[in-house]
């Protein structure tokens, strides 16, 4: 079974979770003008450094059930970017609770969501989301 999904941020009007273990952290570019997301693999690093990120891909679902993969910031350094501590902290308390996040030009501030009551399927302390039975399976080149 190939299943794709498609990878990006919450959107700001919607409310998200993110399962705490199915998460990766990896290197990727996002072209400019189509915002297709690559994995940049580690022999192409070097070539590439000034445009790619170090993220965590991480399994994501919003409140409608519809699951993303959104590729959260590593902050690095001493002195990270504001806008990989504040994703990462949201993606962070969205492994427990639904969040909602809006950019404030500098970083992101989060909501937490109070009410939990008529969430998906399961109980709303858990992401309505089960481990796959057998590995997902990552596909390169052409079909």
């Amino acid at each position: 079974m190939l299943t794709v999904l498609e990878v990006r941020k919450p959107k700001k009007d919607e409310w998200v979770r993110c399962n705490e273990t199915i998460a990766t952290a990896v290197n990727i570019y996002e072209t400019t003008d189509t915002r297709e997301t690559f994995l940049i693999l580690p022999d192409a690093l070097e070539a590439m450094e000034n445009v790619v990120k170090y993220v965590c891909l991480t399994l994501a679902v919003n409140y409608n059930g519809e699951v993303f993969i959104w590729p959260v910031p590593i902050p690095l350094g001493n002195k990270p970017y504001r806008a990989y501590v504040s994703a990462h902290a949201a993606a962070e308390l969205a492994t427990s609770h639904w969040i909602r996040i809006a950019w404030d030009g500098t970083g992101y501030n989060v909501t937490r969501r109070k009410n939990c009551r008529g969430i998906l399927r399961g109980s709303p302390n858990r992401m309505p989301l089960q481990p796959f039975t057998s590995g997902p399976t990552l596909g390169v080149g052409q079909p």
